[in-house]
């Protein structure tokens, strides 16, 4: 009976080493004390379209936009971090009007909604409404703000999942082409 117990302590023992050894190597830590913001570079993943309305009901695809870089953000009105970076996006779109295209993404609210904050804001750049989410799921989004930079040929380039500074957007742009 002795000799049982132990041969059943040890195998618990052996399976939590195990699935401690798992959970480590699973989710790595990240000891810096950097922004919680990574971009992911994803070269040569082309994106599906979507066709979505904006705020005057009026279809809207990505493909539209083929020909010309797109830094697409998906947002919310509720979103602290997204309204911080909406007058940073509006200035992009505006210093780079000709060479690339800013369209925001709004997730899950209502035109009503979506318009007073735009109006509010005094944004010119263009949004749409992803009412039901499909299109953020269609395109992996787990967290707001994610803006997506792709080239003119619709291939995405960077993931950036979080709050957008200046550098780091200059940086995004410049990987993109759009600045030199």
């Amino acid at each position: 009976m002795k000799k049982r117990s132990i041969s059943i302590a040890a195998i618990l023992i052996l399976l939590g080493l195990l699935i401690v050894i798992n959970v480590v190597t699973f989710f790595p830590r990240n000891d810096s004390h950097e922004s919680e913001s990574q971009p992911i570079t994803q070269k040569e993943f082309p994106l599906q379209d979507f066709e979505l309305s904006n705020l005057e009901g009026d279809l809207v695809r990505l493909s539209d936009f083929r020909g010309r870089p797109v830094v697409l953000n998906f947002w919310a009105t509720w979103c602290p971090p997204c309204r911080e970076e909406m007058p940073l996006l509006a200035e992009i779109s505006e210093e780079y009007d000709e060479e690339l295209v800013v369209l925001g993404v709004n997730s899950m609210e209502t035109t009503q909604e979506v318009g007073s904050f735009i109006t509010d804001s005094g944004l010119s750049f263009p949004v749409v409404i992803d009412a039901d989410g499909l299109v953020g799921q269609q395109y992996l989004i787990q967290g707001l703000p994610t803006t997506l930079f792709i080239d003119s040929e619709g291939v995405l380039q960077i993931r950036h999942v979080g709050l957008l500074n200046r550098q780091v957007l200059d940086d995004y742009l410049s990987e993109l082409g759009v600045i030199e």
